[in-house]
């Protein structure tokens, strides 16, 4: 299977090249799967495409897309989807956080899943087995458990971790069904409406545990917006359920 990995960056410099040989070590672990990279960068300032650029030298699967301006994770993902099938033949498409967030190393797990029949698998912190960071504080362990319970009442009640970015995701039973333009929302929403529109083909959602890190380099790029976008999508994705 042809499965190619996105990653969307924005500032990754110190995280990016790190990564890109992680993953091509876990590559060679993985059977039955042609595995290639993709960048998508937001025009980053601290020159994270060069970094890119610096690592492609070494390995030959790694593909770069540059935006001609930053429109969000959403915009980003679309795009990056879009070229990974119709322009890389992509089978499969994976996609991971650029800051070392979640372990490349677990990346075989959720192609394992696919391979078992699964349509569309998400690395989750909230299943048996996944685990967020024990030295979060008591407010943002609170905020992101009430937000996927929120998630799961106003969406998919079958998943119990709607917004990681750590995926797989099959191209012939989910993406290339799924209409990859700009309804889909620009932000962090997206996360969760590929969920909900994925489910809506009626595709096989199953979910991996994970542990969630928090990045050691670099700063977050969660806009404070996020928590207000997703819940506007829930909102008008689940009255259109009820209309």
């Amino acid at each position: 299977m042809k499965t190619v990995v996105i990653i969307p960056t924005y500032n990754e410099r110190e995280n990016i090249g790190k990564l890109i040989n992680l993953l091509e070590e876990e590559f060679a672990r993985i059977p039955n799967h042609e595995m290639s990279i993709l960048v998508i960068d937001g025009n980053s300032p601290d020159g994270t495409a060069e970094a890119v650029r610096q690592v492609q030298q070494k390995w030959g699967n790694i593909h770069l897309l540059i935006e001609e301006e930053k429109k969000g994770l959403g915009a980003a993902s679309v795009q990056a989807m879009n070229f990974a099938m119709k322009d890389l033949g992509a089978e499969i498409v994976a996609t991971i956080d650029g800051d070392l967030s979640h372990d490349p190393r677990d990346l075989k797990r959720l192609l394992a899943a696919v391979d078992q029949g699964a349509d569309f698998v998400i690395g989750s912190r909230y299943v048996r087995g996944g685990s967020i960071p024990a030295d979060w504080g008591p407010h943002r362990k609170l905020l992101s458990f009430f937000g996927n319970i929120v998630a799961r009442v106003l969406g998919v009640w079958g998943v119990h971790d709607h917004t990681p970015a750590f995926r797989a995701i099959r191209v012939d039973r989910v993406l290339s069904r799924v209409v990859l333009d700009e309804t889909m929302p620009s932000g962090y929403a997206f996360q969760v409406a590929l969920v909900c529109r994925a489910h809506d083909l009626g595709a096989k959602l199953a979910e991996v545990p994970v542990h969630f890190e928090d990045r050691t380099k670099g700063k977050s790029k969660m806009p404070p917006g996020n928590i207000f976008e997703t819940l506007g999508f829930l909102l008008k994705y689940r009255i259109g359920k009820i209309l």
